[in-house]
């Protein structure tokens, strides 16, 4: 049922907060995304992975609500809300961050399994926020602990190599490597 479904979302949302502050807030809304053109540019992209690389991992990904989802329960149409333009259009490389400093492996898209890192990301519209839980195929992975401007040559992916000072982070550079599923609003 959609009720054990939304649960399950909440739970994975809560227990991934890692930072105590600030506190894990209440989520107030999960809504399914049901989109098959991204299903079908993600399964495309999947078959052309090595059968190896093609592992599936659960991320999430902060980013800006600029509308009231939670009371709608629509997707808008403000070019500003990077909600519902993920959900109805896919991860865009033009809204790649130009801010270098947040940039530890390059332009591309950032992931994490970590809400409350996730959580940086967002941007609040009316006491709400919203962060979105994919699918990610990150393929052949290149893990480090330093700095680098973008996967290396063979590689489909960067993460960020777990210690006691890293939060997770993983960098894709294909949008169709990444399947939105559900939109979490708190």
């Amino acid at each position: 049922s959609y009720g054990a479904v939304w649960q399950l979302v909440v739970q994975h949302f809560q227990s991934a907060w890692i930072k105590s502050t600030p506190p894990c807030p209440t989520v107030r809304a999960v809504f399914a995304v049901t989109n098959q053109t991204l299903q079908n540019k993600w399964e495309a992209y999947k078959s052309t992975l090595n059968s190896s690389d093609q592992g599936v991992e659960k991320h999430f990904h902060g980013t800006t609500l600029a509308c009231d989802i939670r009371s709608t329960g629509h997707l808008c149409g403000n070019s500003q809300c990077g909600v519902c333009g993920i959900t109805k259009n896919g991860f865009d490389p033009q809204f790649f961050t130009t801010n270098h400093k947040q940039q530890r492996f390059g332009r591309g898209f950032y992931l994490s399994n970590d809400t409350s890192k996730c959580h940086v990301y967002t941007k609040p519209n009316n006491g709400h926020r919203a962060m979105l839980l994919c699918d990610v195929l990150p393929g052949k992975k290149h893990t480090t602990s330093i700095n680098v401007q973008s996967p290396p040559y063979g590689c489909d992916s960067v993460e960020a190599a777990m210690d006691e000072h890293t939060t997770h982070e993983i960098l894709l550079t294909k949008s169709d490597a990444i399947m939105p599923h559900f939109i979490i609003v708190y």
